[in-house]
């Protein structure tokens, strides 16, 4: 199982995209969940670097996207590792709420279908509960938030 997540998608929902090193504490808040139920995340960012940059902390893995005539940005990474884990046949979860990105890798999992896409919006939910300054959230959307992260970090 492999987490494919639009960083920069993933930090606007989370409210830390206009901050200072966002990306570091986005990848902060990934490693700090992933302790608890390890799994194998691929963390992609926009960047402004026409090579991009890679490396890996665990079973997190950091991409920031080289901006080229190939890439023009996340998204087509996204698509790029998605094709390949795809081929792999991974059971991939792609974390975007991009609608265009969202079709395309449709398209990759019309033929083995192991890949699902999850709202930013909803994984980000799992940060928001864990994070909260008084943890005062109603029961409604505290079950919610936990069928979400059972779903999503495959805890049965």
């Amino acid at each position: 199982m492999l987490y494919l997540i639009d960083g920069n998608n993933l930090a606007g929902e989370l409210e830390i995209l206009g901050e200072k090193d966002f990306d570091k504490k986005l990848i902060g808040l990934i490693e700090k969940k992933n302790q608890v139920q390890p799994r194998r995340v691929v963390l992609v960012f926009d960047s402004v670097d026409r090579m991009g940059d890679k490396f890996e902390d665990g079973k997190i893995t950091i991409i920031y996207a080289p901006q080229d005539d190939y890439y023009q940005g996340a998204d087509n990474k996204i698509i790029e590792l998605a094709e390949i884990y795809d081929k792999e046949k991974n059971n991939v979860f792609v974390v975007t709420n991009d609608i265009d990105l969202g079709e395309k890798v449709k398209k990759i999992n019309d033929f083995q279908n192991n890949i699902k896409i999850i709202k930013a919006r909803d994984f980000a939910k799992i940060f928001d509960a864990s994070n909260s300054v008084d943890n005062k959230i109603d029961s409604e959307t505290e079950a919610f938030i936990t069928e979400e992260f059972l779903d999503l970090w495959g805890g049965n």
